[in-house]
């Protein structure tokens, strides 16, 4: 049975040098917490912290003075999905939003179709909101999610699959866009100060290569298609938010 697949190009907003992003594509049919999940996997996040999504209307980038600070008050959000707890109810952010979601309710198609079920809440004056996805709430990584493309796929397979790597991705708790700048930079210096010497050593511990991570080194493609990688990382994620149903029993999954 043929499936309709979105490839999704997700960049990190206020990184430079390279901008670091991530283009994959998944069934349009996948709910936003398995987008949460392939955002996670494709960046090298943990699934730690919190996170949520929204529509937006069009913002301009962040100075670098503001990039290391939560920019979310005042911003209009037209929709917030969230994690799907109770508390998500009650937080203060989403209070202004038009609508508000639990992402393991929501499906993809459901805003990114032009006659997608509650597209209509994410417009303003007639053009359709930019997607964003924030991830841990206090080193505040926020991403940029764009529709690239829309096609058909005859096969029936539903997986994701990256399809290209720009930059190398932060690690968790590097104190945010400004943080991981200055890890590059201790990194890039032919002389480094005793604080950057500090940085150097904390990111080799942290980081799952060790001694060999290098951030101005980007990953493979390969490494993000392994077979069956995802479909571990997916069950993970489930399995952190409570919802204990096993992947390999559900009838939209990717492995049928």
């Amino acid at each position: 049975m043929p499936v309709r697949i979105y490839t999704f190009k997700v960049e990190l907003i206020g990184s430079r040098g390279p901008v670091i992003s991530r283009t994959f594509s998944i069934p349009a049919s996948w709910t936003f917490q398995r987008l949460h999940a392939a955002i996670q996997y494709a960046f090298g996040w943990q699934n730690c912290h919190l996170h949520h999504f929204t529509f937006e209307p069009a913002r301009r980038p962040p100075a670098r003075e503001e990039r290391r600070f939560i920019s979310m008050d005042y911003r209009e959000k037209l929709v917030v999905i969230h994690m799907g707890a109770p508390e998500d109810e009650d937080d203060d952010w989403a209070t202004s939003a038009r609508a508000r979601f639990s992402e393991k309710d929501i499906k993809l198609n459901d805003f990114f179709e032009e006659t997608g079920k509650y597209r209509q809440m994410a417009l303003k004056d007639g053009a359709m909101a930019k997607c964003y996805y924030l991830y841990d709430f206090g080193d505040n990584w926020e991403h940029q999610i764009t529709l690239a493309s829309v096609e058909t796929s005859a096969s029936g397979v539903k997986e994701l699959k990256v399809i290209e790597a720009a930059g190398c991705a932060p690690l968790e708790d590097a104190g945010g866009i400004y943080g991981w700048d200055e890890i590059k930079r201790a990194f890039a210096t032919t002389n480094p100060s005793g604080e950057m010497r500090d940085r150097k050593r904390w990111a080799r511990q942290v980081s799952p290569l060790g001694q060999a991570f290098n951030p101005a080194v980007q990953p493979p493609i390969e490494e993000f298609n392994q077979p069956g990688e995802f479909v571990k990382f997916l069950r993970d994620v489930r399995q952190a938010a409570g919802d204990g149903h096993n992947t390999a029993d559900d009838p939209d999954d990717e492995e049928r």
